[in-house]
């Protein structure tokens, strides 16, 4: 019996041991694959920097023309193009989070900038009001839904007696947006 019993307690002890060995392994490449994305990145936004400086010495050494103007338009349309593109990306993500993840948004973004009795203008995606109604944050500030929804993709726009501030998706991705643009052209000129 003890015999079976030292048998079995080895059995565990490897389990545990081959279990502690795959957990090891799995953070291990889990830490490569970020340090490789990271490493991505820095790369790409070098080689970015690069050839915005590149683009920015042609440019200085180009003769002040119409054709020099235009040329810098294009440039700048295309770049802003590209930041567009980038953005609609990224208010794709937005869209695609989990519920959780959502709901964890709408409870931060409600709790740090809602004043008590404040009314939402909520988006009009489905059971979107019972989603805001079951926050904790909802009740204790005792806030209102207003009744008339909007087409946005997801956030909230909060109304106040004094003010109306938007954090729909479309709105926060937007902020970014001009934010990005304006660093953008300051570079390029």
């Amino acid at each position: 019996m003890e015999r079976e019993q030292k048998f079995i307690s080895k059995i565990i002890k490897d389990a545990e041991k081959q279990k502690e060995q795959l957990k090891n392994k799995a953070k291990q490449e889990s830490d490569a694959i970020i340090k490789e994305e990271e490493k991505k990145e820095k790369e790409f936004f070098a080689s970015e920097k690069k050839q915005i400086k590149q683009e920015y010495d042609k440019i200085l050494e180009n003769e002040k023309s119409s054709s020099f103007i235009e040329q810098t338009k294009f440039v700048l349309q295309e770049k802003q193009q590209i930041l567009s593109d980038i953005f609609d990306l990224a208010l794709q993500k937005f869209k695609k989070i989990t519920a959780k993840e959502y709901q964890t948004f709408l409870q931060n973004v409600i709790s740090q900038n809602a004043e008590m009795q404040d009314e939402l203008i909520i988006s009009n995606r489905k059971g979107e009001k019972e989603r805001i109604q079951k926050l904790a944050i909802y009740k204790k500030k005792k806030l209102k839904i207003q009744k008339q929804s909007k087409d946005i993709s997801g956030g909230v726009i909060i109304v106040s007696p004094t003010c109306e501030k938007d954090f729909s998706f479309e709105a926060l991705i937007q902020d970014k947006f001009r934010t990005f643009s304006h660093k953008v052209a300051k570079q390029i000129f």
